[in-house]
Order: C-alpha cells, then structure tokens, then sequence
C-alpha cells in the first residue's frame, strides 16, 4: 500500500511539473503590431483597418467585428466593395487575436469589449470631417464578434445606425468543466497543446473547413493562420476561455433600430433556429439566408454577402 501511495504521488508531481518544462511562447511588450498599408493601432493595443471611399462622398460608417479566431482578415472581400460603393470601413482584431496585443489579463467580457470599440470609435470620430463625424455607425459582427456588436447596440443604441449579426453567437453557452483551467498545470497543459499540436496549417485547414463548408485555398488557410501564430497566442486563449461571456440577450430590448440577420443557409456552427431566439427580443428583425453558404458566407459567398448587406445599407441610411 505505502508503495502504491509513493507511486501516485510521484504520478501526480510528474504531471504537475511536466507542462511547465515544455516551450510555451511569450506575448511581445510592443503590443499591437501594423502589418497592412491600412493598418492602425488605437491605445498600443488594438489593432484595425481602414478602408476609405476615394471618389465618392461618405454615406456612411461601418465597423465590422470578426468571429472567435479571426482576425481583419476575415472582411477582406468585403470592406474594399463597401468603400467602392460610399462607406468608410474599420475593421478591428478584438484584444487577444488578429494583431492586436496579446496578455493574460484581458477581460474578453462582450460588454468590456463593448466599452474598447466605442472608445475606439470615438477616436476615430474624431479624426473626421463634421459630415461625416456625427453620423452614427453601422455595426456588423460575424458569429462571435456578432455578441460583441450587439452588446455595442445595447450600450449606445443612440449611437447605432443599424445592426447586422453575421451567423452571430449571442446565446450564453454555459461551459462545464471550465473550472479545471483554474488548476495550473491543467491550464498550462492546454496552452501547451495549443500551441505545439493544434495551431498548425493541417489542423486550422480541418478546422476551417467544417465552418466553410468545402476545403479552403492554402492563402485562406494562411490568412487565420499567420495572425494565430503571434507569440502569446496560447497564453491569451485560456484567459478567453476563463473571462469571455455574452451579453443576455434580453439586453438587445435596448436597441429598436434597424436589424439585419445574415446567415448562412448550411451554417452548422451556429444553426439557422438560433436567429429565433434574437427575434424573441428583436421582433423587428430582417433575415436574409445566403443560399449554399455556411458559417462564413462574407468569405465564401461574398458577391452574394457583399449585395445583400449593401442594400441593408442603403435601406437605413439617413
């Protein structure tokens, strides 16, 4: 008995200690970093894009938001088209992914990130010229980033000029057995595999399929890729994990503006019954179902997307 004792606890120091003696990268000090010709960075921490209209006058003002593991790269179809037709377009990486800082103590709350982007906004505001500075913005986010415009709308819907949710993730999802990622070598073990096992070009590619619906192009791969191997990457995923929570959805009853429901018709990530839990709150709500597309149709339908969202606009546009 006493040698079967000693074994166990010599077991159990060995997994204590051995995900600390494997590699595990270090997010930079720099913060967020400026890899496009359109890139800017607001705060030393939040990276994003503008696309502004070169021969037209601005109609209006656009932030669009990407899904968990995404990054600006996920409107790049779409934001040029927009800015051709009127709008000035910022497309923004979320604290933690993209190019934006990375940092184990980010609050991934949909309402904090709420706070960030208007604040963002502001700033950006303030760079405008008096026509186009006090018009309000059209928020659009894609599954995940769809929980964070919409927490946006709830906050300030004074200030929203529509909402468009993209197959948006908005239901509370409670997460079992998230409490073992407070154990220390449990947490650093999945930050381990992350890292090392999972973020690789095969097992994004897989990953990314299942949300496309059909094999993606070794760029489409490379453009989730590139941004999800920037040092920290891990580090920051598990404190997504421990901090991210949506907004109720019964705050949506804040916002009675102009709604738009753009989903994809074969999205199996977040299922087309899932916009009937956000009409309960948001009766007024208009539905548009991108026929053959999945859980990404701005990237895999984007002559359909890019139409479709357009006439939303013009529709709404004061």
């Amino acid at each position: 008995m006493k040698k079967i004792i000693r074994n166990l606890i010599v077991l159990f120091a060995i997994l204590w200690i051995l995900p600390y003696l494997l590699p595990l990268s270090r997010a930079t000090s720099e913060g967020a970093t400026q890899p496009f010709e359109n890139s800017y960075v607001f705060e030393n921490a939040v990276h994003y894009r503008i696309w502004t209209p070169e021969t037209v006058q601005i109609k209006g003002k656009i932030l669009m938001v990407h899904g968990l593991g995404g990054s600006t790269y996920s409107f790049g179809a779409n934001a040029p088209f927009l800015a051709a037709n009127g709008y000035l377009v910022i497309a923004v990486d979320l604290p933690g992914f993209g190019y934006s800082k990375r940092g184990a103590d980010i609050n991934h709350a949909q309402q904090h990130r709420a706070e960030i982007l208007w604040d963002l906004l502001e700033h950006i505001d303030q760079t405008l010229k008096d026509e186009v500075k006090f018009k309000d913005w059209h928020l659009a986010g894609h599954s995940m980033g769809g929980g964070t415009v919409g927490a946006m709308a709830a906050m300030a819907p004074k200030r929203t000029q529509s909402l468009t949710l993209i197959d948006g993730a908005l239901s509370e999802q409670e997460r079992r057995g998230s409490w073992l990622l407070k154990i220390p070598p449990v947490g650093r073990s999945l930050q381990v595999l992350l890292e090392n096992v999972f973020i690789n070009e095969k097992r994004i590619g897989d990953l990314l399929a299942s949300a496309y619906g059909r094999p993606l192009e070794p760029s489409e791969v490379s453009g989730y890729l590139e941004p999800l191997q920037v040092k920290g990457t891990a580090r920051g995923l598990l404190n997504f994990v421990q901090t991210s929570k949506n907004m109720p959805l019964f705050e949506l009853s804040n916002y009675h503006g102009p709604t738009l429901a753009l989903w994809g018709e074969k999205d199996t990530w977040v299922p087309l019954h899932e916009i009937e839990r956000i009409r309960a709150y948001v009766p007024n709500i208009e539905v548009v179902i991108i026929s053959g597309a999945g859980h990404c149709p701005m990237e895999t339908h984007p002559e359909v997307f890019n139409q479709d969202y357009l006439m939303f606009l013009l529709e709404n546009d004061i």
